[in-house]
């Protein structure tokens, strides 16, 4: 059974905190993001950490067992609720290291990956470090395949990729963004160097 929550003498008395959903009595966290351990009686304001370098995230501890969560699900948690089935945080403001409540919300991983383009914090396409292409690269593969006559195994040999790879990116299965330059004219010589002639 929770008890009434100790507020830290230095919250300022317009932000709200709560228990930790499962952590009642042992973490509380406000509605600006902050965490506070009350293991000791007193509250104690806990440090978090970057979880991926990307997220602040924090240890929790009970029962001598220790899980890791993110800050921005916790405060979720606590002011509004579980996710619904499928559904992930989103930072209104595409601010990872903002986690207060008003800039936070439950959605869909679509969504949130249509906030991400819109903030520029989208991993997609160069920026996903396993990325092996450019996006000039996918322009050119977009040029070459079909329209130079040139086969998907042809075309992933000259970029060193899977030909699976090029039937995604032509299919529209990957790099979706990217559009395709301007159709070039092929000549035979541009054929087997992959060079485009405007």
């Amino acid at each position: 059974m929770s008890t009434a929550i100790t507020r830290p003498d230095c919250l300022p008395k317009d932000t709200r905190i709560r228990w930790v959903p499962g952590y009642e009595n042992l973490y509380a966290v406000t509605d600006t993001g902050d965490i506070y351990s009350y293991h000791w009686g007193t509250p104690r304001k806990r440090k978090v950490s970057l979880y991926s370098k990307r997220y602040p995230s924090i240890s929790l501890s009970k029962n001598k067992k220790k899980e890791s969560d993110s800050v921005h699900r916790l405060v979720l948690k606590a002011f509004v609720g579980d996710p619904p089935k499928g559904h992930e945080c989103r930072h209104l403001d595409g601010n990872q290291m903002n986690n207060r409540l008003s800039n936070l919300e439950w959605g869909t991983p679509k969504r949130n990956q249509a906030d991400r383009i819109k903030h520029g914090t989208s991993n997609r396409g160069e920026r996903n470090h396993f990325a092996k292409l450019t996006v000039a690269d996918v322009r050119k593969i977009k040029q070459l395949y079909p329209s130079s006559g040139m086969s998907q195994a042809e075309v992933s040999k000259m970029f060193g990729i899977n030909r699976a790879t090029v039937s995604y990116i032509y299919h529209g299965k990957t790099w979706t963004h990217i559009k395709p330059g301007p159709t070039p004219s092929w000549n035979n010589e541009a054929k087997e160097s992959g060079e485009i002639i405007p």
